[in-house]
């Protein structure tokens, strides 16, 4: 009961020991005095939150329901803050002490109600909350003297220990490591393999002599070439593994232990003898786009990425193959094929097993590494690198330990020039100009694509044709001079390869400009041609019906030639009288000798070379407008706009050679004649080997179109009015072969000796040599040369010519003819003597001579046609009517090859053979 005139509290009931507090959980704050634990409370304080004075806490105590103060909760609730100021409310809920609040008995200050965390306020604090005296079960008290508050929001993050510590670090890391799997697996899924860089793939294209082994040379910068996986033995695979990733077959993309174990083998041998990524990654590297070498966390990143993607997508051996085609072997040499023919000029599946150990070492140190025994420390650590390849292969059981002691560091052979000096790069030139216009290659694949071409040239041929040119120069005091050029080439008339040709003295000359050294003088010059255009109206007449064995034609010399408009109107022997047809007339003559030819056979013409009968024979045949004879050309190989022959075809003076031909069509149009009239395009590219997707190989054969230009009879009628040519009487009397086997051919000169040329063919082979000066034509600043270019006498100074090179009046007869024969003799002589089809004599007979019908001149003696070379005194006499204007002089011996001729040696009779005009040959 309360007294309110005694505000104490009754003393303690011995019986009441007091109520032990529940942790907080149960009851309101009360003040103790700090009992000992497990004592009764010797301080008053409030039960409950009513707001009662101490005196009736024991009361109150033993009224407690057995729930340990959740009915007290619920009254201090209905009555809390109730005669409170804000700030006393404050202060209680921070369990402060108010100023003036409750005395320290326990009673409550003046002028406010008691109240349970106010007296809780005041007690002493233990280490865990409120007393645990009677009346003291406080909230959060334990019995410990502390007093104890109510849980708070954030109260987890204001009391921290280790564990929490720890435990919020596992988890913090395990919610990383999480985010990061997802990361790693995104950027995964999300990385492509790129495509394949076109420098990995490059590979220079090589070119071949016609035996497909021998190099003439290479297209493109990048020293490599693709092998598939069948072209490399397992040995040589072997080598490679074992240098670089000994454990390729059993690990992914990515090799973590590989990166560990070479990190303690390099430390441990003082020096680098493993690399960290496997082959895998370094295929990576360096066969793909927009991944590099760059040492950037990103650029790492990606390259495990595609490694692992490219482990799980290509089997083992498609990478292998693929990183043996892109590592580098050597300074600017890229994988196994290209390092096999550079260090010992053999194919990977010849390597021994030394040679293979030595380029699988090349790629740890490609620049440094040097295979040459003079290369000092770079050659010592090539060696030591060499060792340790074959040591590895005895580990791993792919060699013996024997076979491995018992390796000796492999010797080279000398490694391939590809420089384009001689006749190298004459080659190399045709060959690209073929494989762009032909073949449609671009210049970047040409260098890149990686091509084998195997071209028609025989390099034993070649060697032979240079020197025979080269003999027939050193004839010339002071050697050939710098405006003057041969040019020269070998076909095969049955499949219109060229097997030889002489384009210049030297692709790389040091005087190229003055010499015109990188100009093509076979395949590309082209200059007149002279009477070596003559064959043409031959075939053109017998085409169109004219009998070889039977017509006439008119030698006369001079004669009047009517226009082609008028091919029905016979020539003139003197000039028309004046009229308005006669302008339209050509006049044309023979040399001094042959005026009074008059009716000649076909093959007198030919054989002699007559320029009144061809001229003649011209406007008959040509049509009235040339269209004829050009597209008979065309069928020939002719470039009839190139030449100038579709501007000129309406004059006569064409039949004498004003076009400009090149020495390849030449040779192209007796190559024709030679195999029965059927033209087969000339081409310099036998074969092309192009890899394909799979590294292998695909063959592309020559491409040539064929085309029937005569038939084979009238072909047959051809070749034969063309063999007399080397015969005794005709411009090149002399230049055939010993064994007097059966040669079809023709001279042709031009005015002033600028250009010679002379064509001949056995079936076999045919062979066209042409010589030239650069200057066409009469200088202007020089006087008379135009009057002497119809005379026999030597051009005027200044003038380039042929004429006195060598001591000779530079017809196509001496020169050209001396070096085809030089070749013949070295090349033709051992080849088996086959002869022409028998001539066909088909056709009409044609006379040209009009009202008069004089009797054709007899062919050349039968007994001539084996004329030796050598002075033959049987011979050397029947030379009277040589009117070839371009040959030789009859009988006499060719320089270089018997007896070099001087002027002192040519007869009159003889230059009488040698000399045309306007254009003649």
């Amino acid at each position: 009961m309360s007294n309110p005139d005694f505000p104490g509290a009754y003393p303690p009931d011995p019986r009441d020991q007091g109520r032990p507090s529940r942790g907080g959980r149960h009851g309101s704050h009360g003040r103790g005095d700090s009992a000992p634990r497990g004592g009764a409370a010797t301080g008053r304080g409030y039960y409950g939150r009513t707001g009662d004075y101490g005196w009736d806490a024991p009361q109150r105590d033993r009224q407690v329901p057995a729930d340990g103060g959740r009915q007290g909760r619920r009254t201090a609730q209905s009555s809390r803050g109730r005669g409170m100021s804000a700030k006393d409310r404050l202060a209680a809920q921070l369990g402060t002490r108010p100023a003036g609040g409750q005395a320290d008995g326990g009673y409550p200050g003046p002028g406010y109600p008691a109240d349970g965390r106010m007296a809780a306020a005041a007690a002493p604090r233990g280490r865990n909350g409120g007393g645990n005296g009677r009346g003291g079960n406080g909230r959060g008290g334990n019995g410990r003297g502390r007093v104890s508050r109510q849980r708070r929001k954030g109260d987890w993050w204001r009391h921290w220990s280790w564990k929490k510590a720890i435990g919020l670090s596992l988890a913090t890391g395990a919610g990383f490591f999480v985010l990061l799997l997802v990361g790693v697996f995104y950027e995964y899924a999300r990385t492509p393999i790129p495509v394949a860089s076109e420098f990995a793939q490059g590979q220079e294209s090589h070119v071949y002599f016609r035996d497909g082994k021998t190099l003439v040379g290479t297209f493109g910068n990048t020293d490599r070439q693709i092998l598939s996986s069948n072209q490399i033995p397992a040995m040589v695979k072997h080598a490679m593994v074992a240098a670089e990733d000994k454990h390729f077959y059993d690990e992914g993309g990515v090799s973590p232990t590989g990166i560990l174990r070479a990190a303690i083998a390099d430390l441990t041998s003082g020096q680098i003898q493993q690399g960290g990524s496997t082959i895998t990654q370094q295929l990576v590297r360096n066969y793909y786009l927009g991944i590099g070498d760059a040492e950037t966390a990103t650029r790492k990143v990606k390259e495990i990425f595609v490694a692992e993607k490219l482990a799980s997508e290509k089997s083992k051996d498609w990478i292998l193959t693929n990183y043996m085609n892109t590592v580098p072997t050597g300074a600017s040499v890229y994988g196994f094929g290209a390092a096999a023919q550079q260090y010992f000029g053999r194919p990977v599946s010849k390597l021994t097993v030394a040679q293979a150990a030595m380029i699988a070492a090349m790629p740890q140190s490609p620049s440094y590494y040097n295979p040459d025994p003079s290369g000092g420390a770079a050659y010592q650590a090539l060696v030591y690198r060499w060792h340790y390849v074959l040591n590895t292969m005895a580990q791993e059981g792919w060699l013996s330990r024997s076979e491995a002691s018992a390796q000796k560091f492999p010797k080279l052979v000398k490694a391939f020039n590809n420089s384009w000096a001689g006749y190298r790069g004459y080659i190399m030139d045709a060959v690209q100009n073929e494989l762009e216009t032909t073949y449609h290659y671009t210049a970047t694949q040409i260098a890149n694509d990686g091509l084998r071409v195997v071209t028609t040239f025989s390099k034993p041929m070649m060697n032979a044709l240079y020197a025979s040119v080269k003999q027939e120069e050193s004839l010339i005091q002071g050697g050939m001079p710098s405006w003057a050029h041969a040019g020269a080439v070998l076909e095969q008339p049955t499949t219109g390869q060229i097997w030889a040709m002489y384009s210049g003295p030297n692709f790389d000359a040091k005087d190229c400009n003055r010499i015109r050294c990188q100009w093509d003088m076979a395949l590309q010059n082209r200059e007149q041609v002279g009477s070596s255009f003559k064959p043409y109206v031959l075939a053109l007449a017998r085409e169109q019906g004219m009998s070889v064995k039977t017509s006439t034609l008119d030698g006369h010399s001079p004669l009047w030639i009517p226009p082609v408009s008028s091919p029905s109107t016979y020539a003139s022997w003197t000039q028309p009288a004046a009229s308005a047809d006669s302008s339209e007339y050509y006049e044309v003559g023979n040399d001094a000798g042959d005026g009074q030819a008059t009716g000649v056979s076909v093959v007198t013409a030919s054989a002699e070379s007559l320029n009144t009968a061809y001229t003649d024979l011209y406007h008959r045949v040509a049509g009235t407008d040339g269209q004829n004879i050009v597209q008979l050309a065309q069928a020939f190989g002719v470039n009839t706009n190139a030449s100038g022959l579709y501007n000129m075809r309406d004059e006569v003076g064409t039949a004498l050679g004003q076009a400009s031909l090149t020495v390849e069509e030449q040779a192209s149009t007796f190559s024709t004649l030679a195999n029965d009239g059927m033209y087969i395009t000339p081409h310099v590219i036998l074969r092309i080997k192009q890899p394909n997707t799979n590294s292998l190989m695909s063959v592309i054969n020559a491409k040539v179109t064929s085309r029937q230009v005569l038939t084979p009879d009238e072909d047959s009628d051809v070749d034969y009015a063309l063999s007399f040519d080397t015969q005794a009487g005709g411009t090149a009397a002399g230049a055939g072969l010993p064994d007097g086997r059966e040669i079809i051919a023709k001279t042709g000169t031009t005015n002033l000796s600028q250009s010679a040329f002379f064509i001949g063919s056995i079936p076999q082979f045919t062979l066209a040599v042409g010589m030239f000066t650069n200057e066409q034509g009469c200088p202007a600043n020089v006087t008379g040369c135009a009057a002497a270019a119809n005379q026999e006498s030597a051009p005027p100074a200044g003038v380039q010519t042929l004429y006195g090179l060598a001591g000779l009046q530079g017809y196509g007869g001496q020169e050209p003819a001396a070096i085809w024969h030089i070749f013949a003799t070295q090349e033709f002589a051992s080849m088996p003597i086959e002869s022409f089809p028998t001539p066909d004599f088909g056709g009409t007979s044609w006379n040209l001579l009009g009202p008069y019908t004089p009797k054709p001149k007899p062919k050349p003696s039968p007994s001539c046609q084996n004329w030796n070379w050598w002075w033959d005194r049987h011979c050397h006499g029947n030379n009277g009517n040589n009117g070839g204007n371009n040959g030789s002089p009859t009988g006499q011996a060719l320089s270089g090859v018997a007896v070099a001729a001087t002027p002192a040696l040519i007869s009159s009779r003889r230059r009488r053979a040698a000399r045309r005009r306007n254009k003649a040959g």
